[in-house]
């Protein structure tokens, strides 16, 4: 199963927040996705349960034992966001560090969907 660095970051804006996940595939600039703000909670609550956590894409919403969230394709950011937290440029918020690791994939990465979804689930599960 093929993987892939990744960066998941809370994007507080002055009165709302959502989870960009940022995904290096070796391009000049890093696919990127966004994540409800309810669902970057339900995948941190997961990350306090799950021991040694194993993160994973899908194509569909898989039916498993398996915790997945849906993700939404948004556009392309540069490579920095990869390892940045801080303010982002013009006033449109700030980012916060949420988890980094590598990710496996189901899928090809290339073409990447405009909707995927995020799994999380314990290495114990034969993965």
């Amino acid at each position: 199963m093929p993987d892939c660095p990744f960066h998941l970051a809370h994007h507080i804006l002055e009165d709302t927040g959502h989870g960009d996940l940022f995904l290096d595939t070796g391009d000049a600039t890093l696919p990127t996705y966004e994540v409800s703000q309810e669902d970057l909670q339900a995948i941190r609550d997961a990350l306090a349960r799950i021991p040694d956590p194993i993160y994973s894409l899908h194509r569909d919403a898989i039916e498993s034992p398996d915790q997945v969230w849906p993700l939404k394709r948004k556009s392309d950011h540069r490579k920095k966001y990869l390892s940045y937290e801080g303010p982002v440029s013009n006033n449109r918020g700030q980012l916060y560090s949420v988890l980094k690791g590598r990710l496996k994939f189901t899928f090809p990465l290339k073409p990447l969907p405009e909707k995927l979804w995020f799994g999380v689930h314990a290495a114990s599960d034969g993965q």
